[in-house]
């Protein structure tokens, strides 16, 4: 199982955290950054591959231009893609 969180300060940073079934964590105590950037972020998501990692994504904001980002963290927490600018979606 995994767990997603952001925090939105002076930039955004989308951490999570891998959890077995007894509740254990997993990966660094405090979860793994997995995005850290001076962009803000509206929006994130994360999505189990199957092979004991996640994909996850996000929508960026910055000097007017919003982004489509993705992810991959394999099942020790390691950054596999960090960030695949997926689209452009400023003039949405």
């Amino acid at each position: 199982m995994f767990l997603l969180y952001s925090i939105d300060n002076n930039n955004f940073r989308l951490i999570a955290q891998a959890i077995d079934s007894s509740g254990n964590k997993l990966w660094q105590p405090n979860g793994n950054i997995l995005v850290d950037t001076f962009a803000k972020s509206s929006t994130s998501s994360f999505c189990e591959d199957g092979l004991g990692g996640a994909y996850y994504s996000w929508l960026s904001r910055h000097n007017n231009v919003k982004a489509f980002h993705l992810g991959h963290v394999n099942s020790i927490g390691g950054i596999m893609n960090a960030d695949i600018v997926i689209s452009d979606v400023s003039n949405l």
